[in-house]
């Protein structure tokens, strides 16, 4: 039986794979230092809680109740608003209420708001329709 210079340079690197271990990095003399000295997106002892890093999140977080007024380009208050089909009527978006909630959850950040608009009662034959809803949410998370 013959064997090839390449079959046994083949198992003898399988077998010493197998065998072998890396080496812990910050070994003075011996290997590099530890990316996480000196990057403190590699250092495990940081915090990537947002509310740990700066008290501006905290001052963030809360429920909030908002009185909302829009405005047309000329500077008044837009109170007839017809977002659907004209002959249904209008809404009064100068006087609009929103409730919001915003958590902020580690490296999360939750924005929960829904805007509550009156119809004017403007409809064909003074037909009201209900109030419009306006949910927006929003999902974010920090990184460095």
């Amino acid at each position: 039986m013959k064997v090839s210079n390449l079959s046994i340079v083949s198992t003898i690197l399988t077998i010493l794979t197998s065998q072998s271990s890396a080496l812990k990095c910050g070994i003075k003399g011996v290997t590099m230092p530890c990316i996480g000295d000196t990057d403190s997106r590699y250092n495990q002892d940081i915090s990537y809680d947002l509310k740990e890093q700066d008290n501006f999140w905290n001052s963030l977080e809360g429920l909030f109740v908002e009185d909302i007024v829009v405005y047309k380009s000329d500077g008044t208050p837009d109170t007839n608003n017809a977002i659907v089909p004209a002959p249904l009527g209008t809404y009064d978006f100068s006087n609009a209420k929103a409730f919001l909630n915003v958590t902020v959850n580690g490296s999360r950040y939750y924005y929960h708001r829904y805007l509550l608009v009156k119809h004017n009662s403007d409809g064909p034959g003074g037909m009201q329709l209900p109030g419009l809803v306006n949910p927006t949410d929003i999902y974010a998370a920090s990184t460095f």
